[in-house]
C-alpha cells in the first residue's frame, strides 16, 4: 500500500512504551498538527477546535515551525497558520 499525504510522516514517529514488553509508534507534535490541519481542510466546521489544539501544540518546546508551516501551506491554509501565530 502506498502512503501519501500527511500520514506519510508516521514512519518517522518515535516508539513509546505501551508496557514493559511492547512499544508503539507515538506521533511527534508536528504529526498531530498535520492531522489537525488535514481535519480542518476536510471539515471546515472543525477549524476553531483544531486551531486551539494546534496553538497549544505549537507552545511545546522543540517544535519544528518550518515543518508545521509547510503542512498549512500544502493544504492551502497558510492564512490559518498566520492567524494562530498572530493570536499565540
Amino acid at each position: 500500500m502506498r502512503r501519501s499525504g500527511h500520514l506519510a510522516c508516521m514512519p518517522m514517529a518515535s516508539r513509546g512504551p505501551l508496557s514493559t514488553e511492547h512499544r508503539v509508534p507515538v506521533p511527534r507534535p508536528e504529526h498531530l498538527i498535520a492531522m489537525k490541519v488535514h481535519a480542518m481542510k476536510n471539515d471546515p466546521s472543525r477549524t476553531l477546535r483544531e486551531m486551539a489544539d494546534i496553538q497549544f501544540l505549537l507552545s511545546l518546546p522543540g517544535i519544528d515551525e518550518a515543518e508545521v508551516r509547510a503542512y498549512f501551506e500544502q493544504s492551502g491554509l497558510l492564512e490559518r497558520y498566520r492567524d494562530i501565530k498572530r493570536l499565540g
